[in-house]
């Protein structure tokens, strides 16, 4: 049997991003007039200095309701005496982490708490009713790693913790790159303006005690229309900006910052994009009428393609003949959600013989079948998921006596190195 290579087996071993809860929002009726909803216009200043805030709620919770309603672009109004700080929240990629935080400022969990933690050019802590940093709702919930969204700069929202699956209501927001994190803790939301604010929370040590920057209350924001802010969405990245990103050097930083040890001369990388009428022109007849009949009905124009592959067939130290990243470009997130539900993408998976599998760890199923790679008889696996206006399809070939299976390669390695690589061109289609 081949060993487990040692740069998975020092790697990020927790990066197996879960399926995303399903929230139904089937207790939102019930705070459906919540205090804390925004339901007036103004400046996130503004909605903070005329917003009465209740007391605080003393209550314990068994589990937090679930109070997340689909299609809202939930966003959230820190109202501190530091100043406001506006943030959106991250419910589509983090829907556990962002219902708990909505139902918590749903209950004025919040109202009147400290930042009980704050250090210097790292991050300020909050959501601690007792202002100890041992205090919490009363339940806890699993984590949500997303794979392009790291501590790689300040103004991320994120669960603090004391290890895996211990989230509860404490969270902090960075005031500078904090990358020892990544992983470690959910990022659930981005400071979209007043992040001077969070600059000039007080510093303060727990076991110290001594004055403290109030949170007076989280005010949450169903409808971003009300908010009158500076804040603008990010342009979609160009084209060429998407090649580069899926090109050699930043797939190979990408898996390098991941893996510390990765045997980047081991693999070669080839990457390119192309029209979807090219790119379905060079498939097999049922893949090709697949592709054809999925770019007509939404909408995609343009396939981008990034595949590395054991060059030297190592497969002591690389434990796939190739890892593939293909995104298909539509008009928009909602569009690609529709494509990903599709009948014909599921005949885009099984062409070639494939054969339909147990889900996979994205909540898609695995599609898998017979190939050859390495000058001998190997294993084909592919999986659909969605990536905001991108279907993605992450791919991987194994030998045929490979102790590991296609989606587990493809959601410890494949999924996770070509994500990071994406980061940026992922993160601007959030918002």
């Amino acid at each position: 049997m081949r060993r487990w290579p040692l740069f998975l087996i020092l790697g990020v071993v927790l990066l197996v991003t879960p399926a995303a809860a399903q929230q139904t929002g089937a207790d939102a009726a019930e705070y459906a007039d919540a205090p804390a909803i925004v339901t007036t216009a103004g400046t996130p200043a503004e909605l903070c200095d005329s917003y009465e805030a209740p007391e605080r709620t003393a209550e314990q919770f068994e589990t937090a309701k679930d109070v997340l309603e689909a299609g809202i672009d939930y966003r959230a109004i820190f109202c501190t005496d530091a100043g406001a700080i506006y943030v959106d929240l991250l419910e589509d990629y983090t829907p556990l982490t962002v219902n708990s935080f909505v139902f918590l400022a749903y209950n004025n969990f919040y109202n009147g708490t400290i930042f009980h933690r704050v250090i210097a050019d790292f991050m300020a802590q909050g959501g601690d009713p007792t202002g100890t940093g041992t205090g919490g709702p009363g339940y806890q919930f699993a984590d949500e790693p997303v794979p392009f969204l790291f501590f790689d700069r300040p103004g991320w929202l994120a669960m603090a913790n004391a290890g895996p699956g211990t989230n509860g209501s404490q969270f902090f927001i960075t005031t500078a790159p904090a990358q020892h994190l990544d992983y470690q803790h959910t990022i659930f939301g981005e400071v979209l303006e007043g992040q001077d604010a969070v600059t000039s929370i007080l510093l303060r040590d727990p076991a110290e005690g001594g004055d403290a920057t109030t949170l007076k209350a989280v005010r949450i924001v169903k409808d971003p229309a009300l908010v009158e802010s500076t804040a603008s969405a990010p342009e979609p990245l160009t084209s060429e900006e998407i090649e580069a990103a899926l090109g050699s050097d930043n797939v190979i930083a990408a898996a390098s910052s991941l893996f510390g040890n990765f045997p980047a001369q081991e693999v070669e990388i080839t990457s390119g994009s192309q029209p979807v009428e090219d790119a379905a022109a060079g498939l097999p007849a049922a893949s090709r009428e697949a592709l054809t009949e999925l770019a007509a009905l939404y909408g995609i124009t343009t396939v981008y393609h990034s595949e590395m592959a054991a060059v030297n067939c190592n497969l002591d130290v690389i434990p796939f003949v190739s890892i593939g990243y293909t995104l298909y470009e539509t008009p928009d997130a909602e569009t690609a959600a529709a494509a990903l539900e599709d009948p014909a993408l599921t005949t885009l998976g099984i062409a070639n013989g494939q054969t339909q599998v147990a889900g996979f760890a994205y909540g898609s199923p695995v599609y898998v079948g017979e190939t050859s790679g390495c000058d001998a008889t190997a294993t084909a696996g592919r999986v659909f998921y969605t990536r905001g206006r991108f279907i993605v399809e992450a791919e991987t070939v194994l030998p045929a006596d490979s102790p590991y299976t296609p989606d587990l390669i493809i959601g410890r390695l494949s999924s996770i190195i070509f994500d990071r690589a994406l980061a940026e061109v992922m993160r601007a289609d959030i918002r």
